[in-house]
């Protein structure tokens, strides 16, 4: 699925629609929606590479986000 960013007026209002499929969501900060299109891809992408993994195979916890003492 491809993310994408559209600029729309509105009452003469800048507004950034981040667009995934048929869903989209708007913001009236830039550098806001351009984080949450950034997120969205990143989130969208890990979930596609979890998706073709083996149902046996267990889930890792990436070394950064282990709790301290393990």
């Amino acid at each position: 699925m491809v993310v994408r960013i559209d600029v729309r007026e509105k009452h003469g209002q800048r507004l950034w629609q981040v667009r995934a499929g048929r869903r989209c969501l708007t913001f009236q900060d830039e550098f806001a929606a351009r984080h949450f299109a950034a997120q969205l891809q990143l989130r969208m992408q890990w979930l596609a590479e979890r998706g073709n993994e083996s149902p046996a195979a267990p889930a890792t916890i990436p070394e950064t986000q282990r709790p301290e003492g393990d």
